[in-house]
């Protein structure tokens, strides 16, 4: 049995950047419209290496949820999020998350 990636695939639409209004921990990250007042259209967060926890899912599961999900169902929760996020805003099928196996 190969084990599952390594590494979360994500395909860097930034929507999840637009959507910081939904995420309470992230309120001081944006001016009441939900934008990252980090992120820069074009060319992504101005603040990568040192972002919140919550916008890294590797760190994010590896500090709190390793002992109550396997990683794939975090994975999956996270990429069922993102899709869904991307169909809202009728992105291209070309940035949809895909998980697989290694």
């Amino acid at each position: 049995v190969g084990s599952f990636m390594k590494q979360f695939p994500c395909t860097e639409c930034g929507l999840c950047c637009l959507a910081l209004d939904k995420i309470p921990v992230l309120h001081d990250f944006h001016h009441g419209d939900g934008k990252c007042i980090y992120y820069v259209q074009s060319q992504g967060c101005s603040i990568y290496h040192s972002r919140p926890l919550v916008c890294r899912i590797d760190e994010m599961y590896q500090t709190y949820f390793q002992k109550d999900f396997k990683k794939i169902d975090f994975y999956e929760k996270n990429a069922e999020v993102c899709n869904q996020l991307q169909q809202q805003h009728h992105y291209s099928e070309s940035y949809r998350v895909k998980l697989k196996h290694e």
